[in-house]
Formats: structure tokens, C-alpha cells, sequence
């Protein structure tokens, strides 16, 4: 990470700047406490924002990342264009069209039928099991969910003789989940927590974009439902957005509640509940190490720029520099009893304190760093910030600290601090998981702007569902041939482990012979280090080691992996089986770092695997 040093600094310094420059702003009073459509007529508008939808247009190609070769040129057969421009024409002339001119009652019984057609597509979008089961290479982000939930089944110390790579809510949660095994908990608590990001990205974007007419609802819907649940699977090779489930609400959904209920709470007509957000926050923040990041750079600002506004309807304004002190002290105090409440109930379990590596373990080394392609969807992301805060800026500007500009802010706030997610790793898919933020960026400016803004707004957000025509289908198109009892069946989510040989599971046959081998002499609990890095499937406290979903550890440097190992192998006392590709040990330690920390009591090897029974090692 040290290379990227001055970006972090740079996005440091940004965050800051967006959040706090409103307090250099003298305050006037404005009615509006709702972002409203502004209106664009002239036929200089009509050039200008013309001119800003051909940009959009070009801006959004690097959004088709698997379709560039490094540089600016993208490949794209003749009847990828025809589908794209077939798909792009009506959402672009439904954005285009002045909100006046759409304005028409809406029927209840329409918005119910695109609610429930939405509904239904991101159930089966987040339930569905039928694409995931043609992919091996996915199923090692579910072990990283799901072996250090096996781990804290144990017992043994969180944060100090183990880490938590997605933190202590998504962990504890599928813990409880759990029955024989974690598997069947995930699939639920996975598909539930994608519908509820989606559903919840889509109210405040029909919130944020003020849409009126029937093709204004069906366009803003169509986004949300590409975004959240298309953008988010992979494109390259589509699946669903559950086979990856880091990248929907397992990690985001804590944040976005956050930034909703400030956007649905902070109104000119009532007060602010203020201990409701404070609750709203801390909860985030126990939820992950990056959800506590992101709900600090939203709730803080947010609380400030409230006290402020609050403090100015006073007949003796106090002084901002004042009230700026006061709000941060009320902060600094609540997060002191979060962390008294956390450190607590911490002793009471454990009876010690967790240490600073066991917290910030991924944070100091994130699996899979990448240095930031500067020509990929990384633009992107920029545009849309940068048209964001231009709106942002103008809206305090002309109307003050009002709950409209305010809510503007929450949404780039929102973006801004999900993009640290991209700067730990930096694969240019990685922006694409942060598409449903940065739509709420762009329908806010749509719904707010006019000539190049707006006009930008709606060529990025066009692409957004024309580039479908690029996607990898395979996938899907495999899954519609299949049979239908494929489709929600948690058992096969159970399947990528060889329990269940009528299906043959998500591992080699080699790799399924040696492990029934292993259990056949001593059963054991296993270990397995093959391809993919795959966690097996296992009964739910079947765990010996704290390096039992090796996803979680390949990229941490050998003395930290062994500091783990060891701290591990004296908490739970436990014996049990290493099996490990001999084409890849090196480059995982394993071998080694085992009989450092463990006695072998047997060894085989058996169609390119070698496998090893090793006991604790007496005091």
C-alpha cells in the first residue's frame, strides 16, 4: 500500500474538503426541504446538455473494463452496438424530456405492479443458485464469509487470536445462522441482505430523483435493478449478485440504512432524532471496521451541518467555530460509550481485550492489491463526483444549509467513502460494485440540474443499462436450459464441498479422494489448501485451526499468518488434517508454518496432494 501513499492522502484531503467546505457558507434560509426538478428550456440548455450526453456517453465506456486492452479503444462486435443503442434510445429520451412535461398522475395500481416486478426480479437475482454453480473461482469470497464464522463457533478469541476480514456483524450473524452447517445460514442471510441493499437504493432514488410520470418510475426503477444486482455480478461472466457477497449488503447495507434515515429524518417541519442517529451509527460502526468508516464520514458531517443549521434559527446565532466545538464534542462522547459498550461486552465474553493487529489486520494488509488503472472505470467514478459536488456546492450556495442541500451532500458523502473500498484492492471491478451509490450521485444531479450537468447525469446513467449488451450471458444462458429444481436450492449452495458426491462439489476429484482418505484413517476435521483456495463444506464447529478458510490469509506476510496459527493452536487444542496441491505450497507457507506449530502424527500423498495429520504439540 505504500505506493499509494500521496492517492490516499489526495482522497483524504478531498473527503474532507467535501464534507466540511459547506461550514465556510453564510446560511440563508430556503423552503425547500426537498431536492425539486429544475426547469431547462431554452435551446441553449438544449445544446449545452446535449453536449453533456455525448460526453457521458464517451466517459462510460471504461465501465466495460474486460473490453479494453489497457488503453482507450474498446472492442465491440456491430451487433453489440445495435443492442446497445436498442436498449440506451427510450431511457435516453425519457431523461431528456423536461419533468414538466411528464407530469401526470400516476395510477396506485402502476406503482404497485413495478414494485412488485422489481421485488421479484431482485429475489431472483439474489436467491437464485442456478448461475453460481457453474463457477469454481467464486466460491472462495463464501469461505471468506463463512470459515471465520466456523472459527467463532469455537470459541476461541476474535480480534486477538483470529481477524475478521468483513467484520464482527456479517461474522456474528451467519454464527447464529448456523445449523449443521454455516452454508444453508449464509444463503439466506446473503440473498436477504442483496434484496434489502436493492430495495433500499431504489426508494431513495425515486426519493432523490422526484420522479413523477409512470416512464419516469419505470426508467429509475430499470436503473436500480441493472446497478444493484446486474453491475454487481460480474459482468465479465454474469452470474448473481449472491456468488459474490462482498459486494452488496453483507458490506454496504449498514451505511445505506445510515444515509436513509438521515435523508428521511432530516426535514425542516420536525426535529431531528438525533438519538436515533447516534444509535443508527454506533450499530454501523460495530457492524465492520469499513462500515465504521463509512458511517463516521457520513453521520459526523451530517450531525455538524444539523447543529449548525439548528443553531442559526436561534436570536443570537452562536458563533459557527462554537457550535462546530460543541457537535464534536457530542460526537467524541457518544463514540466514547460505543467503545466502553463494545470493550465491555468484549471482557464479559472473553475475559481480555482484543489487540491492535486482530482489529486491523486487513486494514494495514488487504488481500490482492493492484496498482489503479488511471484509463479505467476509475473516470467514471470521477465524473460523477465531480458533477455531484459542482450541484452540491451550488445548491448550498443559492439555498443554504437546508435539508435539500444537505441530503445532496449525504449521497456524495455515501460514494465518497465506499470508494475506499476500490483504493484497498483496485481492480476496475471494483467500481462497478459501487454503481449504486454513484446512481443516486447522478439521478440527484439530474433532479437537480440543468444544461451540462443534467445532460452528463443522463449519459452516464443510460450507459448504465445500455452497456448490458456487453455482458457476459453464458451463465444465465446455461441456467435458463437447466433444470428448474436448480433454482432456489439451498442444497447446492451446500454442494461446493464433496458432502455430497451425487453432485461432485466444486473441488477435484483428486481433491475429494484425498480428503475421504484422510477421513477414513482418523476423523478428523480437514484443512484444505487446493484450487481456488475453497473452504470445504463441514459440519459447523469442524474446525481445528484458526487458518481454516485460507482465502482469509494467502496474502498476509508468514510471520503474521504464523502469529495466528500459533495463537490459534494454543486456544483450541485441537488435531486435524492439512491437505495441500503440491503444485502450490510455496506459495502459501503451509507446510511449514504447520510444523512449526504442530507435531505430525501421519503423512500420504495421493494424485498430487499430500496430506497430513498433525497433534498439538505438549506444553
Amino acid at each position: 500500500m505504500g505506493e499509494k501513499l500521496p492517492v490516499l492522502l489526495a482522497y483524504a484531503v478531498i473527503g474532507l474538503v467535501l464534507a466540511l467546505w459547506p461550514l465556510t457558507l453564510r446560511w440563508q434560509r430556503a423552503a425547500s426541504t426537498d431536492i425539486q426538478p429544475q426547469p431547462h428550456g431554452t435551446s441553449r440548455d438544449g445544446v449545452v446538455a446535449g453536449f453533456g450526453v455525448v460526453v457521458g456517453l464517451l466517459v462510460s465506456t471504461v465501465l466495460a473494463w474486460w473490453r479494453h486492452d489497457g488503453g482507450w479503444a474498446m472492442t465491440i462486435t456491430g451487433g453489440e452496438i445495435a443492442a446497445f443503442l436498442a436498449i440506451a434510445a427510450l431511457p435516453l429520451f425519457v431523461l431528456t424530456r423536461p419533468s414538466d412535461a411528464q407530469a401526470q398522475a400516476m395510477p396506485a395500481w402502476f406503482k404497485t405492479l413495478l414494485i412488485g416486478i422489481f421485488s421479484a426480479l431482485a429475489v431472483v437475482l439474489s436467491f437464485g443458485t442456478a448461475t453460481q454453480i457453474t463457477t469454481d473461482v467464486a466460491w472462495h469470497h463464501w469461505g471468506a464469509y463463512i470459515g471465520p464464522a466456523e472459527v467463532l463457533l469455537t470459541g476461541i478469541r476474535a480480534f486477538r487470536d483470529f481477524p475478521l476480514q468483513y467484520g464482527l456483524g456479517p461474522t456474528a450473524l451467519i454464527a447464529a445462522a448456523c445449523g449443521e452447517t454455516c452454508w444453508t445460514g449464509a444463503y439466506y442471510l446473503i440473498g436477504l441482505t442483496s434484496v434489502l441493499y436493492g430495495g433500499l437504493i431504489a426508494r431513495l432514488a425515486l426519493r432523490v430523483s422526484a420522479a413523477r410520470s409512470p416512464a419516469q418510475w419505470a426508467c429509475v426503477l430499470s436503473l436500480c435493478l441493472v446497478c444493484c444486482f446486474l453491475w454487481t455480478a460480474y459482468p465479465p461472466a454474469l452470474t448473481v449478485v449472491s456468488a459474490t457477497p462482498s459486494v452488496s449488503g453483507m458490506r454496504f447495507l449498514p451505511a445505506l440504512m445510515l444515509a436513509a434515515f438521515v435523508i428521511r429524518s432530516d426535514r425542516e417541519d420536525r426535529e431531528f432524532p438525533y438519538a436515533v442517529g447516534h444509535m443508527a451509527w454506533g450499530l454501523a460502526a460495530l457492524w465492520s471496521i469499513e462500515s465504521a468508516f463509512y458511517a463516521t464520514c457520513i453521520w459526523w458531517p451530517a450531525f455538524i451541518l444539523m447543529q449548525q443549521a439548528r443553531a442559526a434559527d436561534h436570536a443570537t446565532p452562536a458563533p459557527v467555530l462554537a457550535t462546530l466545538l460543541r457537535s464534536v464534542g457530542t460526537l467524541v462522547l457518544v463514540s466514547a460509550i460505543w467503545l466502553m459498550l463494545f470493550f465491555g461486552g468484549y471482557w464479559l465474553v472473553y475475559r481480555t481485550t482484543p489487540t491492535l493487529l486482530g482489529f486491523f489486520a486487513y486494514v494495514l494488509m488487504p488481500p490482492g492489491v493492484l496498482p489503479i488503472n488511471w484509463r479505467g472505470t476509475i473516470v467514471f467514478f470521477a465524473a460523477t463526483i465531480a458533477v455531484g459536488a459542482w450541484v452540491n456546492w451550488r445548491a448550498f450556495k443559492s439555498d443554504g444549509n437546508v435539508p435539500a442541500s444537505r441530503h445532496g451532500l449525504v449521497l456524495l458523502l455515501l460514494a465518497w467513502t465506499t470508494f475506499s473500498y476500490f483504493l484497498g484492492r483496485s481492480h476496475d471491478n471494483n467500481i462497478l460494485n459501487l454503481l449504486p451509490m454513484l446512481l443516486l450521485v447522478l439521478l440527484y444531479v439530474w433532479a437537480r440540474a440543468g444544461g451540462f450537468a443534467r445532460g452528463l447525469s443522463v449519459g452516464l446513467m443510460v450507459c448504465l443499462l445500455g452497456w448490458s449488451s456487453v455482458f457476459g450471458w453464458a451463465a444465465w444462458r446455461a441456467a435458463a436450459a437447466s433444470s428448474p429444481d436448480t433454482w432456489f436450492n439451498p442444497r447446492w449452495i451446500g454442494s461446493v464441498l464433496p458432502d455430497d458426491p451425487a453432485i461432485g462439489g466444486h473441488l477435484p476429484r483428486e481433491a475429494r479422494e484425498a480428503m475421504a482418505l484422510a477421513k477414513a484413517r482418523r476423523a478428523d476435521p480437514v484443512m484444505l489448501l487446493g484450487p481456488y483456495i475453497n473452504l470445504p463444506t463441514s459440519r459447523a464447529r469442524e474446525v481445528w485451526t484458526t487458518l481454516h478458510a485460507p482465502a482469509n490469509y494467502y496474502t498476509f506476510p508468514v510471520e503474521i499468518r504464523m502469529q495466528f496459527l500459533k495463537m490459534g493452536a494454543d486456544a483450541l487444542r485441537r488435531s486435524g488434517w492439512l491437505i495441500v496441491q503440491k503444485s502450490q505450497p510455496e506459495a502459501f507457507g503451509a507446510i511449514e508454518g504447520f510444523d512449526a506449530v504442530f507435531t505430525r502424527s501421519q503423512t500420504f500423498e495421493h494424485s498430487g496432494f499430500v496430506a497430513i495429520h498433525y497433534v498439538p504439540r505438549q506444553p
